[in-house]
């Protein structure tokens, strides 16, 4: 890993990374070593934290959040927002309708990227009750 507890908003958020499921440490690992390679330095805003209005994603581990923007300036470019998000949505492809990663503001807060994974739990349970309904069927 070549990114460090600097690049996390905190050490509470740091932590949480370290005990997120594989695949979104993964998505995380992908974007700061983009971010690296391109000059930029990383921070990690959110992991679990809650807030008033959102959808839970974070509080179900399913959600990074990055700073795009900070104290009101850009720290990618338009450029670079693009080829992060083309890379990121490229290699996670999702099946669900949603996009891997995004980058928004919410509740007009600074913009940020917003890298979420599906809810396997719930794909799990789903692909389980197919199975179960095909059995009757069959029989």
């Amino acid at each position: 890993m070549i990114f460090q507890p600097k690049n996390f908003k905190n050490l509470m958020v740091f932590q949480e990374y370290e005990e997120a499921p594989v695949i979104l440490k993964w998505l995380i690992e992908d974007f700061c070593t983009t971010s690296i390679a391109w000059g930029i330095n990383p921070v990690c805003t959110r992991i679990l934290e809650p807030i008033e209005g959102s959808s839970g994603v974070h509080e179900d581990y399913r959600a990074a959040d990055f700073r795009q923007e900070y104290i009101g300036k850009r720290l990618y470019s338009a450029k670079q927002e693009r080829d992060m998000l083309n890379f990121l949505n490229k290699r996670y492809p999702r099946n669900d309708g949603f996009k891997t990663a995004i980058c928004h503001s919410f509740m007009g807060g600074p913009r940020h990227f917003h890298l979420q994974i599906p809810d396997l739990v719930k794909k799990l349970k789903e692909g389980e009750k197919k199975c179960q309904t095909l059995k009757i069927l069959k029989n």
